[in-house]
């Protein structure tokens, strides 16, 4: 038999948002990992509650959930790196394409200050259709 948790567990995935999963499918352009502004993003995302994690995924994703561990063909999660972006803008989430574009942050508190307030605020995933 097979109960409620478990179904719900294979149908959606887990409610918890695993940072190193988010990580093993992540892929990087204009940057890499070692980046400066990868590595902050990363400490910055790991500090996060779950909840503040879930509005993560919602932004760059329009998803509340990571693919199931283990599965192997799942859309990857970009890191677009802009050198050219004033450091002062905001993260940019491109739903479309689970891809995230960061600029030039010179902290981990500036990165933590316009992330948060990009998760919270920036939550229309169709802001055409608001305008119109």
């Amino acid at each position: 038999m097979v109960n409620w948790r478990y179904l719900e567990y294979k149908v959606v995935g887990t409610p918890i948002v695993n940072i190193a999963r988010l990580k093993e499918i992540t892929s990087y352009e204009k940057c890499s990992e070692d980046h400066e502004v990868v590595k902050r993003f990363w400490k910055v995302l790991e500090e996060f509650s779950n909840e503040d994690k879930i509005s993560y995924l919602r932004f760059v994703w329009g998803r509340t959930r990571l693919p199931l561990e283990g599965e192997t063909n799942v859309e990857s999660h970009k890191i677009l790196f802009d050198e050219h972006k004033d450091k002062n803008s905001l993260p940019l989430g491109k739903t479309c394409f689970f891809k995230v574009v960061l600029g030039p942050y010179v902290s981990e508190k500036s990165l933590r200050e316009k992330l948060m307030f990009s998760i919270h605020h920036c939550t229309a995933i169709d802001g055409d259709y608001d305008r119109v």
